[in-house]
């Protein structure tokens, strides 16, 4: 690990500073060693724990891209309003899920592309790009249901 990459995760450990722990993440989640077991561990931990929504979303963002499908269970309850009022991490949680598949998934993705009184289009449409990764019939008429949205991007 060079110069950079040790800079890296110091910043994606700074107690004091979110800023820095956000552009930590990134970098490393960037990075062609991103996903070793002890980064995963720090974004699940981000996930779950973080306080700032940009890091939280940085976080889910590098998850999403190293995860495993069981990752999916713990980014999937961000994309809902009652959760975080953060509509970014509501979105990155969605386009995180357009990588990670696992089909204890697909019902929070209905809520939110159908059923949620949410205003946020970015969002539904992603949970959209999400669902079509999986060929099942209650995904079919969901995605035909939202066919009827006002918003192009659904």
């Amino acid at each position: 690990m060079g110069d950079k990459s040790l800079e890296a995760a110091t910043d994606a450990l700074d107690p004091y500073n979110p800023d820095l722990r956000r552009e930590g993440v990134v970098l490393l989640s960037n990075a062609p060693f991103g996903g070793a077991e002890v980064y995963l561990e720090m974004y699940r931990n981000y996930v779950e724990h973080e306080t700032d929504p940009l890091v939280r979303a940085a976080s889910i963002t590098a998850l999403g891209r190293h995860g495993a499908p069981e990752d999916a269970l713990l980014i999937a309850p961000w994309m809902s309003p009652q959760v975080t009022e953060s509509q970014n991490v509501r979105w990155v949680a969605a386009k995180a899920l357009q990588r990670l598949h696992n089909t204890e998934v697909v019902e929070p993705l209905i809520d939110v592309l159908i059923k949620s009184t949410d205003n946020d289009g970015e969002t539904r449409a992603a949970a959209a790009v999400a669902l079509g990764q999986y060929s099942e019939d209650r995904v079919f008429q969901s995605l035909v249901v939202a066919l009827d949205d006002r918003r192009l991007a659904v």
